[in-house]
C-alpha cells in the first residue's frame, strides 16, 4: 500500500535531518578527534622540550666542571707532582661549584692504573683501567658519561663525568673524572610529570631505562631494566624518526602517544608520553554531546512538521477521499468541511466542487439521450455546452446520431434493393442452369482429345530415350581413344627425354675422344724428342690417335641418329596432340548432343505431365460444372428465401424515428 504524502513529506524530512545531523556530527569529530590529537602531540613535543633543555642544562653544568678540571691539571701539569695533585683533588670539595653540581667526589686514574680521588680513597685491588668510565673517556674524543649506578659510598644513584688528560705533547697521561649525585635530575624529572597522565624519562640506545620517576622501571640488583622487560612496548616510537610521534605502551598497558630525542654527545634517548585515553575521552564526550543535540533537533522538527502537515497536509488527505468516492461512481461530493487556510487549497476544494457539478450534469444528459436511443427515438441532442475535454463528448455524440440515423437509412433503401436483386437472382440462377448444361457437354469431348494428345507424347519420350542412350555410348567410346592417346604422349614424351639423356652421354664419349687425341698428339711429339728409344711408344701413340678419330666419327654418326630420332618423336608428339584435340572436341560434340537429348526428353516430358494434368484438369473442370448446376438451382431457392427477408427488414425498420 502506497504511503500517505503525509507520512512521506515526514519520512523524508527525518531522515534528511537525521543524515545532514549525522554528516555533522561526524565531520565535528573528526575536526575534533584531529584537534585533540594536535593537541596531544604538542603537549608531547613541548614535554619533550622542556625535558631536553633540562637534561641538557644539568649535564652542561656537570661537564663544564669536568673539562676545567681537566684543564686545571693539564695546564699545571700536575700529574708530575702526586703530592701537590692529592692536596688540589682534595680541595674540590670546598669549592661552591662542586657543591652546587652535587658532586659525590673527583679522582684521576694514570695509565699503570695508578689512582686518587678527593676523599682519599685507595686500594691496592682496585683497577680503575677495567671501569666504564675510564674505557669510556679513552674510547671516546671528550666528555664521556657513563650509566648511573649506585655509589659505593653513599648508595645513592649517582653517574660518573670522565675525560682524558693530555701532557704538552698531547700524549694521554690519564682519566680525571667527577661522580654526581642524581636526586637533583630525578626530581626535575618527576617535576614534569603531566596532571593528565603525561610524563618522561631516559633510556640509552640499549632501550635500558636509566631514570624514571617510577621505581619498578629502575635498576633491580644492579642490572638495568629494559622496556621489554618492564612490558613496555615503544617500539613504533624509536623506530620512527626522532620527534616523530607514535603510538606506545607503558607497563600499566596504556596506550600513550610518544616520542623519542636524542641527549647530544650521549647515547642517552627521553622519552616523552601522553595518555590516548584523554584523547578517546573527549572525543566521546564530543560525540555524545552531538547525538544529544541532534535527538533534540529531531524531537523539535518531528512536533514542527507534524503542526505543518496537520494544518496544511491533512486537507489534502480529504480532497482525496472525496475524489476516492468519485472513483466508486458517487457524483454528489460533499467538500464544505474541508478547511481553506491557504490559496492553493481553497482552489482545489473549488475544483473539486466544480468538477462534481459539471460530471453531475454532463452525465445526467449523456444517460437521457442513451435512453432515447433504447426506445428507438433518434432525434435527441445535446442542450447544454461543455467545455474543455468534455466538448469531445458532445461531439462524439453528436456524431452517433448523426451515423446512426444516416446508417438507417442506408439499412432501409439496401433492404428495398435486396428485394430487387433477390428477384435478378432467381432470373440469372436459371440462365446460369442452362449454360452449365452446354458446357458439360464441350468438356467431355476435350478431355478425349486431351487423352489422345498424351499417348502420342509418351511414344515421343520413349524414342528420344533410346537416342540418348546411343549418343552416351559413343561419348563412352570417344573417352576411351582420349585416354590412349594421353598415355601415348606420356611415352613419347619419355621416349625424348631418354633420347636426350643418351645424346648427353653420346657428347661426353665424343669430348673423351677429342681428349684422348690430343694426349696421344702429345705422346707422339714427346716420343719424337725421345728419338729411337720412343719410337715403338710413338707407334702405340699413333694407333691410339686413330683409334680416338674413328671413335669421335661413330660419335657423330651417332649424334645425327639421334638428332633424327628426336626431330620424329617432336612430329610424333605433335600428331598425337593434334588428335587428342579432335578426339577432345568430338567428346564435347557428343556432350552437347547429349544435353539437348536430355534437354528435349526433359522438355517432352513436361509437356506429358502438362498434358496429364490438363486431363486432370478437365475433370475436375467437368465435375465443377455439374457442381455449378447444383448451386444454381440451389441459389433459385435461396433467392427466393431471401426476398421474403428483405420484406421483412423493410417492416422492422419502419420502427425507427428518424426524421
Amino acid at each position: 500500500m502506497n504511503k500517505t504524502i503525509v507520512k512521506r513529506i515526514y519520512s523524508l524530512t527525518c531522515a534528511s535531518i537525521i543524515a545532514v545531523l549525522l554528516l555533522t556530527t561526524l565531520i565535528q569529530v573528526f575536526y575534533t578527534g584531529n584537534r585533540i590529537q594536535n593537541e596531544a602531540h604538542q603537549i608531547v613535543n613541548m614535554q619533550t622540550d622542556v625535558a631536553m633543555e633540562m637534561v641538557e642544562n644539568w649535564l652542561n653544568g656537570r661537564k663544564s666542571y669536568v673539562e676545567s678540571f681537566a684543564y686545571s691539571v693539564e695546564r699545571q701539569v700536575l700529574y708530575t707532582r702526586m703530592e701537590e695533585f692529592v692536596m688540589y683533588i682534595s680541595e674540590q670539595a670546598n669549592k661552591p661549584t662542586f657543591q652546587e653540581y652535587e658532586f659525590d667526589k673527583v679522582y684521576f686514574a694514570d695509565l699503570e692504573g695508578n689512582f686518587w680521588d678527593s676523599k682519599g680513597w685507595n686500594s691496592t685491588d682496585f683497577d680503575p683501567r677495567v671501569r666504564e668510565w675510564y674505557i669510556g673517556a679513552m674510547s671516546t674524543d671528550g666528555l664521556y658519561v657513563t650509566k648511573p649506578y649506585k655509589g659505593a659510598g653513599s648508595g645513592k644513584n649517582v653517574i660518573t663525568v670522565s675525560t682524558r688528560v693530555y701532557d704538552e705533547n698531547n700524549n694521554v697521561v690519564g682519566v680525571v673524572g667527577a661522580n654526581t649525585f642524581l636526586d637533583l635530575l630525578f626530581k626535575e624529572v618527576e617535576a614534569l610529570r603531566n596532571p593528565s597522565g603525561g610524563y618522561i624519562f631516559i633510556i640509552n640506545s640499549d632501550q635500558e631505562v636509566l631514570v624514571h620517576f617510577d621505581e619498578n622501571y629502575l635498576t633491580k640488583e644492579a642490572e638495568y631494566l629494559t622496556l621489554h622487560e618492564v612490558n613496555a612496548n615503544f617500539d613504533k616510537i624509536l623506530a620512527g624518526d626522532e620527534n616523530e610521534v607514535n603510538l606506545g605502551i607503558t607497563t600499566e598497558g596504556t596506550s600513550v602517544y610518544g616520542l623519542y630525542r636524542n641527549v647530544p654527545n650521549t647515547d642517552w634517548k627521553i622519552i616523552s608520553n601522553y595518555p590516548t585515553k584523554y584523547v578517546i575521552r573527549t572525543l566521546a564526550i564530543e560525540f555524545l554531546r552531538a547525538v544529544l543535540i541532534g535527538a533534540v533537533a529531531i524531537v523539535i522538527t518531528s512536533i514542527f512538521i507534524k503542526n505543518l502537515t496537520k494544518k496544511y497536509i491533512k486537507p489534502l488527505e480529504q480532497v482525496v477521499d472525496v475524489l476516492e468516492s468519485v472513483k466508486e461512481g458517487n457524483l454528489d461530493l460533499n467538500v464544505s468541511l474541508i478547511p481553506k487556510n491557504s490559496y492553493e487549497l481553497n482552489a482545489l476544494v473549488n475544483s473539486t466542487e466544480t468538477i462534481s457539478i459539471f460530471l453531475k450534469s454532463y452525465i445526467g444528459e449523456i444517460a437521457k439521450i442513451l435512453e432515447c436511443f433504447a426506445n428507438g427515438d433518434f432525434t435527441a441532442n445535446t442542450t447544454q455546452k461543455y467545455i474543455g475535454d468534455f466538448s469531445a463528448i458532445n461531439t462524439s455524440i453528436n456524431n452517433i446520431t448523426v451515423s446512426l440515423i444516416q446508417l438507417l437509412k442506408e439499412t432501409t433503401d439496401s433492404a428495398i434493393e435486396v428485394g430487387a436483386g433477390a428477384k435478378q437472382i432467381a432470373n440469372s440462377a436459371q440462365t446460369l442452369a442452362d449454360v452449365t448444361q452446354k458446357q458439360s457437354t464441350l468438356v467431355e469431348g476435350f478431355k478425349q482429345d486431351t487423352n489422345n494428345i498424351f499417348n502420342s507424347v509418351s511414344s515421343s519420350i520413349n524414342e528420344i530415350q533410346i537416342t540418348t542412350e546411343l549418343i552416351h555410348e559413343v561419348n563412352e567410346r570417344a573417352s576411351e581413344g582420349k585416354d590412349v592417346m594421353e598415355q601415348m604422349v606420356t611415352a613419347i614424351k619419355a621416349i625424348n627425354k631418354s633420347t636426350e639423356k643418351i645424346s648427353e652421354v653420346i657428347q661426353g664419349i665424343e669430348t673423351i675422344a677429342q681428349e684422348t687425341n690430343i694426349l696421344a698428339l702429345n705422346a707422339s711429339i714427346e716420343a719424337s724428342r725421345a728419338g729411337e728409344a720412343g719410337k715403338s711408344f710413338s707407334v702405340v701413340a699413333t694407333q691410339v690417335r686413330e683409334l680416338s678419330i674413328n671413335t669421335s666419327k661413330i660419335v657423330q654418326q651417332i649424334n645425327t641418329l639421334l638428332s633424327n630420332n628426336l626431330n620424329s618423336v617432336k612430329q610424333g608428339e605433335t600428331m598425337v596432340d593434334l588428335t587428342s584435340k579432335t578426339l577432345q572436341e568430338i567428346i564435347n560434340s557428343v556432350d552437347k548432343t547429349t544435353e539437348a537429348s536430355k534437354n528435349l526428353t526433359k522438355n517432352t516430358s513436361n509437356q506429358k505431365e502438362l498434358i496429364n494434368q490438363l486431363a486432370k484438369g478437365t475433370d475436375e473442370l467437368s465435375t465443377g460444372i455439374k457442381h455449378n448446376a447444383d448451386i444454381s438451382s440451389e441459389n433459385l431457392a435461396v433467392s427466393e428465401e431471401l426476398t421474403a427477408h428483405a420484406e421483412a427488414l423493410k417492416s422492422q425498420l419502419q420502427r425507427f424515428k428518424i426524421k
